[in-house]
């Protein structure tokens, strides 16, 4: 099969078994065009790994897509007897899936597993990681944009109180002219259109007040969405940390080598726990406002 596939590459690639020969030489371990032949034409039965793996390289092709072709075969025989679609046969190779007979929730003890595990979790952290930076410039931009969110507030507040005296005011003139309309304007015709004019600039008013706290409001919630973004991806981080320290204390069980975390990753935990410790960032603005203390420790 591995020979076969061989072949068929390099006729695809247009290349002479002499050119794949140089090729692997080039790469650091000669092959023998004689060699090359040879085990295309079924006349030499072995390959050894370096050799599989410097072929598939010179082909520019995963090894395992020489041991077992995908998209050329509806059923390639992985064991003596036992025949599977191709990607079944490369999940059982690359220890994606557990191999035959062996239960699956025996083999999440197995390194192959663990490491697996571990590094779509780091994989994970890293776009956690990503989203929480995109999100911290966005509100930090909102932010500036907005100038002091404390400001901001204080101003909605004076423009609600301004609103409410206001719309008071208003029903209060309203009732005024009901009762002059009844009387029919003759006591204090002066009064009567004074409270017009007030009627009249009140409303103004308010119609005013009424844009400048959906403005407000506008602004709040432009700033509230990155804010949740970056709260929610905090706390995903958070969770996936936890999960991640619990892989790694069982490949630490395991005996075997505990795999390195990248630079970024290290960094993103670094910031996570700066803002876990903010107490104004905590108290007023985070998803879990009292006392957030990470599970892991």
């Amino acid at each position: 099969m591995i020979a076969d596939e061989v072949k068929r590459l390099r006729k695809r690639r247009g290349v002479s078994a002499q050119q794949l020969s140089e090729k692997c030489e080039d790469l650091g371990l000669a092959i023998p065009r004689s060699v090359i032949a040879n085990f295309e034409s079924k006349r030499r039965l072995t390959i050894s790994v370096p050799e599989l793996i410097i072929l598939a390289r010179a082909l520019e092709v995963p090894p395992v897509s020489l041991i077992f072709p995908v998209g050329h075969s509806g059923a390639i025989e992985m064991l003596p007897g036992v025949n599977v679609e191709p990607m079944s046969a490369i999940r059982y190779l690359t220890g994606s899936a557990a191999p035959l007979g062996v239960d699956a929730e025996e083999y999440k003890d197995h390194q192959m597993f663990l490491y697996r595990e571990h590094e779509a979790k780091v994989d994970h952290i890293q776009v956690l990681a990503r989203r929480v930076e995109e999100a911290r410039r966005q509100l930090a931009r909102l932010l500036a944009e907005a100038n002091d969110s404390r400001a901001t507030e204080s101003r909605e507040r004076d423009l609600r109180g301004q609103l409410e005296n206001l719309e008071n005011r208003s029903s209060s003139l309203v009732i005024g002219l009901s009762q002059a309309e009844l009387k029919g304007y003759s006591d204090d015709a002066p009064a009567v259109i004074s409270m017009i004019e007030e009627f009249r600039e009140a409303t103004k008013k308010i119609s005013e007040i009424r844009q400048s706290i959906k403005y407000i409001e506008e602004t709040r919630r432009d700033v509230d969405y990155p804010r949740w973004i970056l709260e929610s991806n905090l706390l995903a981080m958070r969770d996936q940390r936890f999960a991640l320290n619990s892989i790694r204390r069982r490949i630490e069980l395991l005996g075997v080598d505990l795999p390195n975390l990248p630079d970024a990753v290290l960094a993103a935990f670094s910031d996570l726990d700066s803002m876990l410790q903010d107490e104004e960032f905590i108290r007023g603005k985070f998803v879990e406002p009292v006392n957030i203390v990470d599970r892991e420790e």
